[in-house]
C-alpha cells in the first residue's frame, strides 16, 4: 500500500472474518533504533483516541526484525492524490470545507 521513512504498510484482513480488512504497518527495528520511543508514544496515543475520522490501531507485534502496527484499512487512498486526479474538475470551496471540517473534528478530539 506505501513506502515510508521506517518500513512498509500492507493490506491484508483479519483470519477470524476475511470481511475485516486491516492496514499493517511493518517497521525494520534497525531502521528505527532511536526511534523506538516515538512509536511507543505513537502506540499509546492510538490507544487513547476513538474517532470516526482518526484512523483505529488494533495492536502490535514484534519479533527480533520487525514491529508490525495492525489497524483499521481505510480505503480511497491519499487526499492529494484524490486533488490532483481531478484533472479538468475543480476542486470546490464546499468540496474542501467538507474535508476541513473532518480534519478540525479530529484535530478537536486529539486535543480535548
Amino acid at each position: 500500500m506505501g513506502t515510508g521513512a521506517f518500513g512498509k504498510v500492507f493490506l491484508t484482513f483479519n483470519k477470524h472474518n476475511a470481511d475485516h480488512e486491516v492496514a499493517i504497518k511493518v517497521m525494520n527495528k534497525k531502521k528505527l533504533k532511536d526511534h523506538l520511543e516515538a512509536i511507543q508514544e505513537e502506540v499509546a496515543i492510538l490507544c487513547k483516541l476513538d474517532h470516526p475520522h482518526i484512523v483505529k490501531y488494533y495492536e502490535t507485534y514484534n519479533d527480533e526484525r520487525y514491529i508490525y502496527l495492525v489497524m483499521e484499512y481505510i480505503n480511497g487512498g491519499e487526499l492529494f492524490e484524490k486533488i490532483a486526479k481531478q484533472d479538468n474538475q475543480v476542486f470546490g470551496e464546499e468540496m474542501a470545507a467538507g474535508y476541513m471540517q473532518k480534519l478540525f473534528s479530529a484535530l478537536a478530539h486529539m486535543h480535548a
